[in-house]
């Protein structure tokens, strides 16, 4: 993945902390992707986007990393309490 790691970080942060509900939708697949990240409040995204990500990303990096993120938050093993 191209995403610097600390960008990464931030967009997972971002989307946990604005849930979606993400679906396997075919062909739709990467509208509902870029959906959840349009879901986050329009400061906090614009904020993401200022560090300078367009500078050496293009969409498709972004996507790679929203589909990372979502299996992530799939495949996540509960913490024991």
């Amino acid at each position: 993945m191209k995403m610097k790691p600390s960008d990464y970080k931030a967009l997972k942060e971002l989307i946990i902390a604005h849930p979606q509900e993400i679906q396997n939708l075919g062909d739709f697949d990467n509208l509902i992707l870029w959906d959840q990240l349009w879901c986050i409040p329009p400061f906090k995204r614009i904020q993401w986007f200022d560090r300078g990500i367009y500078r050496y990303l293009n969409d498709n990096h972004i996507t790679t990393a929203l589909r990372h993120i979502k299996w992530e938050l799939e495949n996540e093993i509960p913490k024991e309490r």
